[in-house]
């Protein structure tokens, strides 16, 4: 769980920005936003397999 102490920062806002970062590195939303509809295991397949095609069809460096 994440806790930000508020009395410790000058004001609020200061203080909800540095919640939101420590959410957004803990992938809390981004956790959530997954797990908020079912994946059939096929489709997980499926979009590893597609997500792996992506990185792999990157132009190579200049070099």
């Amino acid at each position: 769980m994440i806790k930000i102490d508020v009395k410790k920062y000058d004001n609020f806002d200061e203080a909800l920005k540095k919640f939101k970062a420590k959410v957004r590195k803990a992938k809390i939303i981004e956790d959530v936003n997954r797990k908020s509809h079912y994946i059939s295991k096929s489709e997980l397949r499926h979009r590893q397999k597609k997500k792996k095609t992506v990185k792999n069809i990157r132009l190579p460096s200049h070099g």
